[in-house]
């Protein structure tokens, strides 16, 4: 027997109506509708009815796909096998087949969804903290960041009004440490130029030029 179409998990319909036309044809529907049940073991039809529903069974089988086979192969009659995939594959299960395959796909795209957000969220939070100068391999400041990097920076003393340091930790009152050197003062400094440049002047006036008659590299006799 042949059929275009074998059976699978979503053309019951289509199979059944043909695997009906083809055992009518055969005058074998009565071996899957249940109106020709076996005889007797003493009867004289019971070697006939074996030998036709052993091949009615080998036609249901082979218009089965492949991954159906196991499933119907222990089968002792034809209308066991053909009640057994009325009840898997018939409309009535049609439409939670249809369900559970929308959810499986729904199940598997929002999967999918998320492994995308997952791989790329790294990269955008990568790519802000490089826009704001951060480096992964390096804990310093970046260079694009503006402002003091160093909290003394912002000191000033309220005594000698130098930055740096505030008044507790000022040297002029708590007093300079021992190998600290002290600065010069301006005016000191003022004073030392103003006393060079007088004496300089001094002793620059108190040598005498030589006279037109005196060589400059003459020698005493």
């Amino acid at each position: 027997m042949f059929i275009s179409a074998p059976l699978n998990e979503e053309n019951y319909a289509t199979w059944g109506r043909a695997m009906l036309n083809a055992l009518n044809a055969k005058n074998k529907t009565s071996f899957v509708d249940g109106a020709l049940c076996k005889p007797d073991e003493n009867s004289p039809d019971v070697h006939a009815w074996v030998k036709c529903n052993s091949m009615v069974i080998s036609w249901l089988i082979n218009s089965l796909t492949r991954d159906l086979h196991e499933s119907v192969a222990y089968a002792d009659t034809a209308r066991e096998i053909w009640i057994d995939l009325e009840e898997r594959f018939s409309q009535g299960n049609a439409p939670r087949i249809h369900e559970l395959k929308r959810d499986l796909s729904l199940l598997l795209q929002e999967e999918k969804q998320q492994a995308l957000a997952s791989a790329r969220t790294p990269t955008i939070e990568a790519t802000a903290l490089a826009a704001k100068g951060y480096h992964p391999t390096s804990r310093m400041p970046s260079f694009n960041q503006r402002g003091p990097t160093n909290s003394r920076s912002r000191d000033r003393c309220d005594h000698c009004k130098k930055p740096g340091h505030t008044k507790d930790r000022c040297f002029a009152i708590i007093g300079y440490p021992a190998h600290w050197r002290t600065p010069i003062r301006s005016d000191s400094t003022k004073n030392l130029t103003t006393w060079s440049t007088r004496e300089f002047s001094s002793a620059a006036t108190s040598i005498k030029e030589p006279t037109t008659d005196q060589s400059p590299i003459a020698v005493k006799m």
